[in-house]
């Protein structure tokens, strides 16, 4: 229900909302004293404490120009809700947030409730795709001190500023995880600040909470889900890339993994086999890329096989002295404990 404002009191309410649009930020008091055309001080205390009590704006003593406009305030003014854009974090590497002062987004009108000590960010990265949040998304934040396991935060890191969702297993276990298999969960430690938890992000020109996100986003990898080549009891076959499949495989889930990868010798080269001289070559798919590239394919599949080992599963690889080495270091990059 709307609140009831006399004219003066509304009057400043549009002033603010004129300066917070147009410049970015509210008016100093000198400046709402010249709009209304009076000389006191006392004046504009008495009017800003009004508009307070009534829930249409709330102010901080401790900052100058530190009037903000709250969602009822927005709503008396039938104007579209301003929230500050505080620049870009990530959602892939760690990256340092970039400040952008004074700028505001307007939100579409829509059902999305906006929270007082809500912000917006902009995503930059590919970390969280499958919770449907995709680089150059926009982000709503709101500012909290409490969080729950497996709410999307903003949380700030030694390394910058970084969206994922937060999990906590106990004490012993807490961290940061992306919803992108290719990327590493990021271990909560002392410096680790959690700023705000991600509550809807703008798709498509409107603002969608979370679950709604997530539920499209399921529904949508459940169609491009790839199916079994054959199916029988409790065995499943697939036939595909091992990388896709392994993506649908949750996470801590599956005992162990027997890995027979290319060991990339095809080199057009000759061996001798049975006393008789024959080609190395297998197919283009055993032939190398050369030793950083090489490096990352061994990296690349042996930390997506992480993702679905239990703790205390067991990874099997078959190899040469072409590819062994690789795969070694690739483990030991990726934590596994080798026997």
């Amino acid at each position: 229900m709307k609140k009831a404002l006399t004219s003066r009191q509304k009057q400043l309410l549009k002033i603010i909302y004129q300066y917070v649009n147009t410049t970015g930020y509210p008016p100093s008091f000198e400046e709402m004293k010249e709009e209304l055309g009076v000389s006191s001080n006392q004046s504009i205390f008495d009017l800003l404490n009004h508009l307070e009590k009534k829930k249409v704006i709330k102010k901080n003593k401790s900052r100058a120009r530190s009037i903000t406009l709250l969602p009822s305030g927005f709503q008396l003014l039938n104007k579209a809700n301003l929230v500050p854009f505080l620049g870009t974090s990530s959602a892939g590497l760690p990256l340092e947030a970039i400040e952008s002062s004074g700028e505001w987004q307007e939100l579409p009108a829509n059902n999305i409730q906006v929270k007082e000590n809500s912000f917006v960010v902009k995503i930059n990265g590919d970390s969280m795709i499958n919770a449907g949040i995709n680089d150059g998304d926009l982000a709503m934040v709101k500012k909290q001190q409490e969080f729950n396991s497996g709410d999307i935060v903003l949380a700030r890191i030694e390394d910058g500023t970084t969206i994922k969702r937060f999990i906590s297993k106990g004490k012993s276990e807490v961290y940061l995880k992306p919803e992108n298999p290719k990327y590493k969960v990021i271990p909560f430690t002392e410096d680790t600040q959690m700023i705000g938890k991600v509550e809807s992000i703008l798709k498509n020109g409107q603002w969608k909470l979370l679950d709604a996100i997530f539920k499209l986003n399921q529904e949508d990898f459940d169609d491009k889900k790839i199916k079994p080549y054959f199916q029988k009891n409790n065995f499943t076959l697939y036939n595909d890339d091992c990388l896709k499949i392994l993506e649908q495989i949750p996470e801590n889930s599956v005992d162990m993994v027997f890995a027979d990868p290319p060991y990339l010798l095809s080199n057009g080269g000759f061996s001798v086999h049975a006393g008789r001289r024959v080609s190395v070559n297998k197919g283009e798919w055993d032939k190398s890329n050369g030793l950083k590239k090489d490096f990352e394919f061994h990296l690349q599949w042996i930390r997506a096989v992480k993702r679905v080992l239990k703790s205390h599963g067991t990874l099997w690889i078959s190899g040469t002295y072409h590819s062994i080495y690789q795969c070694g270091f690739a483990l030991q990059v990726s934590g596994f404990h080798v026997l």
